[in-house]
């Protein structure tokens, strides 16, 4: 039986190599049909759809080792993942997609804290998060040992297990549902011609707005095992977080089900709106409100500390109410955020031209009414906040100041 997938000895080739610095002849193929019977035995055979064969042509570096194991997730202090049956229960969703360093799990940790102390039971708060890998485990190994104690029946983040567990929480017709998501965000590739080659040949990959949920079908995946799991013939659903297939997920929930949505990543706007300023798929969803920490041609440009800068203010701004999701004002707290935000990121030294802008969208009718936007200059970081100015009702709003295009596929190269 040849491996599974693709532990972190060559960390960084990951970010260093290109597309192109590596021959396709050294690939390592991948069989999607051994990870659906070794992982996944209630996935229908029908689940795993074949690529098309040009795909094979694309320029991809080989396959590291390290990467044939299909898990790059260290193994100690955490514990395993919770592969049990979702509580019937269950009403609020927080998944850390990110591992890159402690924040993304810590805040995961210190949200779930807050809505317990709301009156919510164990039961009804789901958690999801990856285990790290061992160079980012060693170098932030304090608060990630700190954190393991608490990931006691955590699910893995990855994106077939949170829609599974949509649609199974949408079988017990709740009234209201909450998710929290964090992780690496992605724009749509558009750089080199390789890029808009992968972009075209894998448009839920490379062509669309996502979150990186770094869990997979094997365990802790990266980018470049991702590709190449696609590229084997697993269906895009259990790999990829993006707009159109977690909106496919959201449709299992019934229609008068109020969603209460939060995306912490770079681009998340692209979940509301396209790369033209079109509107997103997310704004079709019934009573649904979606707060977004950037707009999408925006990453989150100030750093935060034991959390990430927009878990933060999101725990600062729920603290000021109280009570069940479905009796706040979202509204209310999104125009906090998207002040606050700026706030934070012109104390930070952030140009105003790049700062990341968070979004948001509402379809409950109690939600409507004006929103904020910052004022264009701000004489100085101890002037008070501005008030916030009614938007204009137009469905596409101009972008005032011209704003340079994000780097696609930054970071992690695959």
């Amino acid at each position: 039986m040849k491996p599974l997938f693709l532990a972190p000895f060559a960390l960084f080739l990951l970010s260093a190599c290109s597309l192109t610095e590596r021959p396709l002849g050294g690939l390592t193929p991948t069989s999607g049909a051994q990870v659906a019977s070794a992982y996944l035995p209630d996935v229908p055979a029908d689940a795993w759809v074949p690529l098309e064969v040009e795909g094979r042509d694309l320029p991809l570096r080989a396959l590291e080792r390290s990467e044939l194991g299909g898990d790059l997730g260290v193994k100690e202090p955490f514990p395993e993942y919770n592969r049990g049956s979702l509580s019937s229960a269950a009403r609020i969703f927080l998944v850390a997609g990110s591992a890159a360093d402690a924040s993304y799990l810590q805040e995961i940790v210190v949200l779930r804290d807050y809505w317990l102390g709301e009156g919510y039971s164990p039961e009804q708060i789901v958690c999801y998060y990856v285990k790290p890998e061992k160079a980012d485990y060693e170098a932030d190994k304090k608060r990630f040992d700190s954190m393991a104690t608490r990931t006691e029946n955590f699910y893995l983040a990855a994106p077939h297990v949170l829609y599974k567990h949509l649609a199974d929480v949408g079988r017990q017709n709740p009234r209201a549902v909450s998710l929290y998501i964090n992780g690496a965000g992605k724009a749509p590739a558009k750089g080199s011609q390789e890029e808009v080659a992968l972009a075209a040949q894998y448009p839920a990959f490379a062509g669309s707005y996502r979150i990186v949920l770094r869990g997979g079908p094997s365990g802790h995946m990266n980018e470049r095992m991702r590709l190449e799991a696609l590229r084997d013939g697993i269906d895009a659903h259990y790999l990829i977080f993006n707009a159109e297939f977690f909106a496919e997920a959201l449709r299992a929930l019934p229609p008068l089900c109020e969603k209460f949505i939060v995306l912490n990543a770079d681009y998340s706007g692209g979940f509301l709106s396209s790369q033209l300023g079109d509107d997103g798929i997310l704004r079709s969803l019934p009573n649904a409100a979606i707060l977004t920490s950037a707009r999408h041609d925006r990453k989150n440009l100030a750093e935060g500390g034991e959390m990430t800068q927009f878990g933060g203010l999101l725990l600062s701004a729920l603290s000021n109410g109280s009570g069940p999701i479905e009796s706040r004002s979202w509204r209310g707290l999104a125009n906090e955020m998207i002040l606050t935000s700026d706030r934070t990121e012109q104390s930070a030294g952030v140009p105003h031209r790049d700062r990341s802008r968070p979004v948001f969208f509402s379809s409950l009718g109690r939600e409507a009414g004006p929103m904020a936007e910052p004022a264009v200059e701000v004489a100085s970081v101890e002037a008070p906040l501005p008030e916030p100015v009614v938007e204009r009702p137009s469905r596409n709003r101009q972008i005032e100041e011209e704003v340079a295009p994000p780097q696609a596929m930054e970071g992690e190269r695959v």
